[in-house]
């Protein structure tokens, strides 16, 4: 650990730095989308594409303030993702990045979408995620004194 930071400042360093990610790689699905499906409104593919994938930064973040080695976090990150994307009816509800995938439906097909409800819940779930993280980051990260 970096001296003389505190576990809330490392964490948001690394949300600032994966966000900044999530926003480029976010502009490959839109691209992709845009010119291989013609959606009805693509600003929204691209509001799906960036929600999605801070959704996604968001549950790493959680997995690596959980698991501390890479590799088996990174088995879980895929592991979670994978189940996510396998879910159907009911229970696909209540995994995190449902309200993105919502949205990137409503951009492709629907005339007069709306989207609020889908960027509530995709922010809600963004900001549980946030603040489990600082609670499982801030134990793992304590600073740990002895009493001479």
């Amino acid at each position: 650990m970096l001296c003389g930071y505190r576990p809330w400042q490392i964490l948001a360093s690394r949300f600032i730095l994966l966000t900044g990610i999530a926003l480029l790689v976010s502009v490959l699905p839109f691209t992709l989308y845009t010119f291989a499906l013609s959606p009805l409104h693509p600003e929204i593919i691209w509001l799906a594409s960036l929600l999605s994938g801070l959704i996604a930064m968001g549950i790493g973040l959680l997995v690596g303030a959980i698991i501390p080695r890479p590799t088996e976090g990174v088995l879980t990150l895929i592991g979670l993702i994978g189940i996510g994307m396998s879910i159907k009816g009911t229970a696909a509800h209540y995994f995190p990045t449902y309200p993105a995938q919502q949205l990137l439906f409503t951009g492709l097909f629907a005339e007069k979408p709306l989207i609020l409800p889908f960027v509530e819940r995709a922010l809600f779930t963004l900001a549980i995620l946030a603040l489990i993280t600082t609670g499982f980051w801030s134990y793992r990260i304590r600073i740990r004194r002895r009493n001479k």
